[in-house]
């Protein structure tokens, strides 16, 4: 038994050598003799328990690392690491870097808001592009259409608020609201064309639209009490506020169309047309051609509403025109009503010179005879104040305005 351990035993040795053997004879080495052979040493034997345990108890040799564990140098080279990167950074740096953040919220916030308003203005452009487009084809059509009628047609009903506003495209917040200033109503007698007004600008404002199948203006569901209450403010200036804010606090759901309907029937009827239309001409006052463009201010008040109470008598308006120049200074008065005449004859029909086509036409008149007026009025007060001008030619009738006037009346 001990020769077979010991054979066992020298087992990796008797291996060695035949090996080396071999390699020599594949080099051609000349190492055969038993004395130039190689011994090798026997592999360690395998470590006993108590070496085990001693090892497991700390007893590792000093430097000794195993694999996945870290030395004592990178434990406190990780733990310095650990200790800068956990040392807090100065506020100063964070209120800096939060600035800019801020900053570059807010620039990037400022072009989205302006990308986004170009392009609701691209958008409005082309949607009233096309509306105006509309409107000048129905107006051309209405024109065609009252100059194969005749001459003495004229189209007195005022063009409906519909085909003259497109639709905005886009709608207004409640907070809008609050920023529109509405103009305020001047008279009772404009109540009608005050609103139609209003009802326009709040259509350009997204706050509203008008109806594609009765032309009616509504506000939008959410914005209508505010809409309602912007408008009340408008009619501060002629006693009307308390009174549609009263009736808005009474409705149960106030509308707009019942609002307009409301203010109609108990300052618009046609019996209170008439009282304002009555005391529009009453305030007819013209003493010279200074004052030429308030009294043409007050002529359009009183045609509007004869417009609205006689729509289609024409002797309503010859009556209006009559009183109109009636009004104005004697020279001025005069001259308008030959220019009037003028024009009746050149047109080639025997129609009365109050008769006019338009009201641009007698505001043009009125407006050449006041100008003809006031510079035949300078021309004297030159001539009065030169010393070198004789006294002969002072007079009215030496005034080369008015000379000129009276050859044409001697003809």
């Amino acid at each position: 038994q001990a020769d077979g351990e010991g054979a066992r035993a020298d087992a990796p040795t008797q291996r060695a050598r035949r090996r080396q053997e071999r390699e020599n004879r594949q080099t051609g080495g000349t190492r055969d003799t038993p004395g130039e052979e190689v011994e090798f040493e026997a592999p360690p034997p395998p470590p006993t328990e108590e070496e085990l345990r001693e090892e497991d108890a700390g007893g590792r040799p000093e430097g000794f690392v195993s694999l996945g564990e870290e030395s004592e140098d990178s434990d406190h080279s990780s733990v310095g690491t650990r200790h800068e990167a956990a040392q807090p950074v100065p506020w100063e740096i964070l209120v800096k870097e939060q600035r800019e953040l801020r900053t570059l919220l807010i620039e990037q916030q400022a072009r989205f808001s302006s990308e986004l308003r170009e392009l609701i203005r691209e958008v409005c452009r082309g949607q009233s592009a096309g509306g105006e487009h509309e409107a000048r084809a129905k107006r051309s059509r209405s024109s065609d259409q009252s100059q194969v009628s005749g001459r003495k047609e004229i189209r007195l009903a005022p063009r409906s608020s519909c085909e003259t506003q497109p639709s905005t495209g886009f709608r207004a917040w409640p907070r809008d609201v609050a920023r529109v200033t509405l103009s305020p109503c001047e008279s009772k007698a404009e109540l009608m064309a005050h609103i139609d007004h209003q009802e326009a600008i709040l259509t350009a404002y997204g706050m509203g639209d008008y109806s594609s199948r009765d032309g009616t203006f509504k506000p939008h569901g959410d914005l209508e009490v505010l809409v309602l209450s912007k408008l009340s403010e408008s009619l501060k200036e002629v006693g009307l506020a308390s009174e549609v804010r009263s009736w808005i606090r009474e409705q149960r759901h106030p509308t707009w169309s019942s609002l307009k309907e409301m203010l109609k029937w108990r300052h618009c009827r046609r019996h209170h047309l008439q009282e304002y239309l009555q005391n529009a001409i009453a305030e007819f006052h013209c003493i010279n051609s200074g004052q030429t463009e308030e009294f043409l201010a007050q002529v359009r008040r009183a045609y509007n509403l004869l417009l609205s109470v006689h729509p289609n008598d024409i002797s309503e308006r010859k009556g209006l025109v009559r009183q109109a120049v009636g009004a104005l200074p004697n020279m001025v008065k005069r001259d308008v009503i030959k220019k009037l005449q003028e024009e009746a004859r050149e047109q080639g029909d025997s129609r009365d010179w109050e008769e006019v086509e338009s009201l641009s036409q007698l505001e043009s008149a009125i407006r050449e005879a006041a100008l003809a007026d006031e510079t035949a009025y300078q021309t004297r007060k030159e001539r009065k104040t030169d010393p070198s001008t004789s006294s002969k030619h002072q007079g009215r009738s030496k005034d080369h305005v008015r000379a000129v006037n009276t050859n044409h009346e001697a003809l």
